[in-house]
């Protein structure tokens, strides 16, 4: 049965309201801080400001995580243009310092593999240019993003059966699904949303969600934006927690999941 919880608010206000050891899996793309307007007039934090706002919520995230739980967080490759800085790096240093240890890494990159020289990064892929057609100082631009992947203590969860050699219990992915999941590269073709700046696509917390957590458990999102980890929730039958502090995406997430999880779902707003 999918269940819903979302708040409306600051995440760093409601994650300490969470009881501890309660949520399997954190799933969520946090803002940029690339200038976009995510309705409070955007996301231009300097950058020691923005780590220390990262610091933050990656502490008060860490109580609620049961032991083992994971953190799959999308990023940027970089912020700023003069100098681009490293992302994945910080983000990295942040979370051990808070207590996590880093698992793996997920290259998404925004396309097929029979056209990705079209598909695009944040930004459509159409920006970054450099000097067009020139040596003289031509730009990368971005058709892929990290997904990191931490822990709250060890790499497993140790859940098993009990059976032969203390097999580990099954969850509900295919053998199709885990073998491709399994790889560090996944071809997703990127989203976009009119109601929201900055949307990845459902299928990317869908896989999250069935790699790292068993039916009936536990995800957070503390950046929900519209809803697309807890559309995930909804169609695998995991309970959601969603956090989103402004009203009209929060109003958006709320109409989208309700709707999704109707049929046989709790669902609860605060």
């Amino acid at each position: 049965m999918h269940s819903a919880l979302l708040r409306h608010g600051d995440c760093r206000e409601v994650l300490p309201t969470l009881d501890a050891g309660s949520v399997a899996l954190a799933v969520t793309s946090p803002p940029y801080n690339c200038g976009k307007d995510y309705g409070d007039g955007g996301d231009s934090l300097p950058w020691d400001d923005y780590w220390s706002f990262t610091r933050e919520w990656l502490a008060l995230l860490l109580p609620a995580l049961v032991d083992g739980g994971r953190l799959a967080v999308n990023l940027p490759w970089w912020m700023g243009k003069k100098p681009r800085r490293d992302v994945p790096y910080a983000f990295k240093a942040a979370a051990l310092e808070a207590g996590y240890l880093f698992l793996d890494k997920i290259i998404w990159i925004k396309g097929g593999e029979e056209n990705l020289h079209v598909s695009g990064g944040f930004g459509g892929g159409g920006c970054g240019w450099g000097t067009y057609m020139s040596p003289s100082g031509p730009v990368i631009r971005c058709a892929s993003e990290p997904i990191l992947v931490f822990s709250k203590g060890g790499r497993g969860r140790k859940i098993t059966s009990g059976e032969g050699r203390g097999a580990c219990v099954r969850g509900d992915m295919t053998k199709e699904e885990f073998h491709a999941w399994t790889m560090d590269a996944w071809f997703v073709r990127g989203s976009a949303d009119k109601s929201h700046p900055a949307t990845f696509p459902v299928e990317i917390p869908k896989r999250l969600v069935k790699l790292y957590t068993f039916p009936g458990e536990r995800v957070i999102d503390p950046f929900m934006g519209v809803g697309a980890t807890g559309l995930a929730c909804a169609a695998a039958g995991r309970a959601f927690i969603g956090v989103e502090r402004d009203r009209g995406f929060f109003d958006e997430a709320s109409r989208r999941i309700e709707d999704a999880g109707r049929q046989g779902s709790l669902f609860g707003a605060a």
